[in-house]
């Protein structure tokens, strides 16, 4: 069944998987580390179909491994039941038009994961937009400045990373496509650098963009 967490963060106490590592919590280590090319293709085709939009309108953020505790991969639905059997997978981040969305895979298959609410429930829990956690987005930061330099991950360092609270969508910065200003919100000053060279990204709980932006400099 396609479902997913497209946009949506799971209510507290869902115990949605994550990869761990193999000395922490005692859990079962992840299975598959290797997140090749043939992954990221897989997740921008999941999300190509489910968005109805081309490929290359879209950009992989992140993969990593996840042992899926049951066949659900993670995404259990009202009324179903599933194999209680751990299943070696990957989950990854896909970003379209500025919202990011979670992919879930195993065995060559996978979906985004929108977490559907009973009919009698939904009107009084209405999903919650996805929100990434400060680690999260220091590896989003590394992998667009990665890209954009054309190097791998491992070259950037982060020098630091500040908390601080947004006054404007566009974090800011000057964005051309930015919405029209909002309510503040809670993000980051993430400072990287590569060859002794600082960048400087900023982000909310959802995104991160150079700023300024690296080609203007």
């Amino acid at each position: 069944m396609n479902a997913g967490c497209a946009g949506a963060q799971p209510p507290a106490g869902t115990g949605e998987d994550r990869a761990v590592p193999e000395e922490r919590n005692g859990r079962q280590a992840v299975t598959d580390t290797q997140a090749g090319p043939e992954l990221e293709t897989l997740a921008l085709r999941i999300a190509s179909e489910h968005l109805s939009v081309p490929m290359n309108d879209l950009e992989v953020m992140q993969v990593e491994p996840v042992d899926w505790r049951d066949s659900s991969l993670g995404c259990p639905q009202p009324g179903m039941n599933y194999m209680q059997v751990i299943t070696p997978g990957h989950s990854a981040l896909v970003r379209h038009a500025g919202k990011i969305y979670r992919v879930h895979m195993a065995n060559g298959r996978g979906f985004i994961c929108e977490r559907r609410l009973e009919k009698d429930v939904a009107p009084k829990l209405p999903l919650r937009e996805l929100t990434l956690s400060q680690a999260q987005l220091e590896a989003l930061a590394r992998a667009d400045l990665a890209r954009r330099l054309g190097v791998r991950n491992e070259a950037i360092s982060i020098r630091q990373t500040q908390p601080v609270v947004w006054q404007d969508a566009g974090l800011g910065c000057s964005v051309p496509d930015a919405p029209a200003a909002g309510a503040a919100s809670k993000g980051y000053v993430i400072t990287l650098a590569h060859k002794g060279r600082a960048y400087e990204y900023r982000a909310d709980l959802r995104r991160v963009i150079p700023c300024p932006p690296i080609e203007s400099r």
